[in-house]
Formats: structure tokens, sequence, C-alpha cells
């Protein structure tokens, strides 16, 4: 494209016109500055612009010729907006202010960026679906992960499960939170979409030392057929406390402090209490838990207002037993076991009179 520069005519008239002879006073025809009709009356290198021929100059892609005034500071009107914007926006669309408008898990002005949680893409796309994502938390790279949008507000990310009774496991939870479990980890899906243990390490390696989390435990049980015939969960806010200080409590001291009280909600909306006393059954780490008024032992000395209870009996056991069966090896238990006890006494304990055939599964997620 061309732009034109606006030069001092060579030559005016006396009236300050530009001259249209030749001479002293006038301008020869076709010249620099001198008057014209028609670019054809100009000479070459030259066009006809307001009636002057003038010098043509390449300009800036912007398909319209401007005039230069002079100042250094002038340059053409184009700037490549559209194009620029289409260039750089690969993981989005260009609205009408030439912005981009990010797809689904990407951030940033360019759209080039990944999202850092499951909460934040369900906060920036509140229709996001289950399913895997793109993950990029501060301070780590980016990694696969499975967000759960739908439960308990969204927001989770899978980060492992295990599963016990009938259909046991060949894996511990030893093995998936301190071991080398090889061949189990990835981007997993929850049980209840994938059977089978797993652990996403990337998640387990960022999140364990994290504080101020939620945690999510969904659990599952089936039948001898396979039929589903109980999901519940609980909630828990860990404020301090995170899963590598649990899982440090190897002492043959059973009651531990925590460094504030962690509050449980079961099922979304039913609260069960707080407590700071987190317990570590040994020996060999057998279990980890909270405290409760199962049994003298579990109560750590404390009172009621400290300790996890369910008087609604609204978690469900297989077995009969008090629910707070499950609350005193809610973290893990059989930590070290594989097979049928790798989960047990979630929803029975399973070597003591439990209904054969029934097996359990559980999924620990974060937000």
């Amino acid at each position: 494209m061309l732009a034109f520069v606006a030069l001092l005519p060579a030559c005016f008239g006396a009236d300050g016109r530009p001259g249209e002879g030749s001479g002293a006073g006038g301008c020869e025809p076709g010249s620099d500055g001198c008057s014209c009709r028609a670019d054809d009356s100009c000479a070459s290198g030259l066009s006809c612009v307001d009636g002057l021929c003038r010098v043509e100059e390449e300009g800036d892609g912007d398909g319209e010729g401007e005039l230069d005034d002079g100042n250094d500071d002038a340059t053409g009107s184009g700037g490549g907006d559209d194009a620029s914007c289409a260039d750089r926006c690969v993981n989005g669309s260009c609205n009408a202010a030439q912005e981009c408008e990010c797809e689904l898990g990407y951030t940033g002005p360019d759209c080039d960026a990944f999202l850092p949680s499951c909460a934040a893409i369900l906060a920036a796309f509140p229709d996001a679906a289950d399913g895997p994502y793109t993950l990029h938390p501060p301070g780590a790279g980016p990694f696969e992960g499975w967000c759960d949008q739908s439960t308990d507000g969204g927001g989770w990310l899978v980060v492992f499960k295990n599963q016990g009774g009938a259909q046991g496991s060949a894996a511990s939870n030893l093995d998936l939170l301190e071991g080398d479990p090889v061949g189990l980890t990835g981007a997993i899906a929850p049980h209840t979409v994938s059977l089978g243990p797993g652990i996403n390490l990337n998640a387990w390696n960022y999140y364990r030392g994290e504080s101020q989390r939620e945690w999510l435990k969904t659990a599952s049980l089936w039948d001898a057929n396979d039929n589903l015939v109980n999901e519940q969960r609980l909630r828990f806010e860990f404020g301090a406390v995170t899963w590598a200080w649990i899982l440090s409590l190897a002492s043959e001291e059973s009651c531990h402090v925590a460094p504030n009280p962690i509050t449980v909600v079961a099922n979304g909306d039913v609260p069960l209490g707080q407590t700071d006393r987190v317990n570590s059954y040994q020996p060999g780490r057998l279990s980890f838990g909270l405290a409760s008024a199962l049994v003298p032992e579990d109560t750590c000395g404390q009172p009621e207002s400290n300790l996890i209870a369910d008087p609604e009996q609204v978690l469900f056991r297989l077995d009969g037993t008090d629910t707070r069966n499950t609350i005193r090896h809610v973290f893990s238990y059989v930590h070290d076991a594989t097979g049928i006890n790798a989960s047990r006494c979630m929803y029975a304990c399973w070597d003591l009179a439990a209904p054969t055939g029934h097996y359990e599964g559980f999924t620990w997620l974060v937000r």
C-alpha cells in the first residue's frame, strides 16, 4: 500500500497559490508541489493529491494513504489490530473489541495459559463439566487432572482412590501415598467412573503439603451383582493441617494434637462437628482417623465439643455398626494392606461377619 508524504511546494504564485507556469514565480507542470488535476498530470513518482503533485512513500500496510505533516511522530494509522488478535488468540476467539475470549480451561490476555485448579476453571466457566483438564498450579508445571465440577459445589480435583471387599486391590494406601505405584498413576477418574486403585502423582506431590485446603472423600458400595447400594461423602476443612502431617504420625502414641480443628460435613450439608485430635492406631501405622466417642480410647480425653459425632446416623453402615467406626479410620485403613482390606471399615469390617460379595471404593479429592 502507498502513503503520501506532504512536501512544501517547490514554488508558489504571487497570490500564495501554486503557480501554473514555469520560470520565476511559477512551477514546472507536473513537478513537486505544483497543481494538478489527475495522476497523469504529475511526473513519474508523484501522485496528484488534493490538487498538488506529491511524492509517494511506502505505507504501513493499513490500506489507507495518509499525509505526513512533517513532524517526527507522524505515522500511518494502521496497527494490525485485527490480524494481531487473530494471530495470538490460538485458544479462543476475538470479540468486537479485538480482545481474546478464551476457550474452556484457558486464561490470560492471549488465552495461552492454563488455569491453576479445578475450582478456578469452574469460576471462569460455570458450565464446565466433569472430566479431564490441564491444570497449572502456582510453582508447579502443568499436569493433567480429573475435575469433579458437580459434587458439593464442584471445583474438586481427583487425587487418589482405592477399594476393598470382594473386589480387593492390588495396591495398599501405603503403596499409593508413600511407595512407588507403578502403572497406577496419571489423570485418574473417580472410583464411580473407573474401578481400580490409582493416584495422580502430580496432584499428590503438589497438594499433600498444601494447607488451607478442603478435602472430599466420596464412597460407594456395590453388591455381588455389581449393583450400586450406597453413595456417601465426607468433606473436611483442613485449615493448617496437611496430608503430609497426618502421614508423619508414626509414633506409638495414638492421639495427636492437630494445628487446628478439622471440620467435617457429611453428604453436602450435615455437620458432624470438629476436632483437633487425629488418631494413628499402632502398631505398624495401622490406621489414621479422627477422634470420636466410639470407644473410650478414641476420645483422646476430649469433651464432646471436640469430637466428631453422627447422632442421626446419616452415614450408612452395611454391617449395622455405629457410624463412628467410619470416622475412626477415615483417612486410611488398613494403611499397608492389599486385597480385601485395602479399604476397610468404611462400610463394613470385611472379615468380621460382613455380607459376602459386597465391595467398597473411595476417592479423595481436593480443592
